[in-house]
């Protein structure tokens, strides 16, 4: 897998391809990434992405596009939602999904 990131600042671009193989299938997918994290207010971050995904000997193709909002509650803290269309080659027909969490990271005993 190669990735590649970097902060501008104003817009923080990522690119990421790799390549895997299943043990039980002569299918090969190669997968190529782009996406952004874009600054938004003082503690929050809008979130796009585009991810593609052939397999090689059946020629299937998927593409998920995303586009969220990062907030960031606390240091420790942030809660985020993204609305994700998904599509393939072989059900042509996108379907849409939402989804909302709050993580905590970094929690540690005093």
């Amino acid at each position: 897998m190669l990735l590649g990131a970097c902060d501008f600042g104003v817009v923080k671009p990522f690119l990421s391809y790799g390549r895997s193989k299943a043990d039980n299938s002569t299918n090969e997918a190669k997968t190529m990434q782009f996406g952004a994290s874009i600054p938004a207010e003082a503690t929050g971050k809008v979130l796009v992405d585009l991810v593609s995904t052939k397999l090689s000997k059946t020629g299937v193709k998927r593409t998920n596009a995303t586009l969220g909002y990062d907030y960031n509650l606390s240091r420790r803290t942030d809660a985020y939602a993204m609305l994700m269309n998904t599509a393939s080659s072989t059900n042509p027909q996108a379907t849409a999904s939402a989804s909302a969490f709050a993580t905590v990271s970094d929690l540690q005993a005093m």
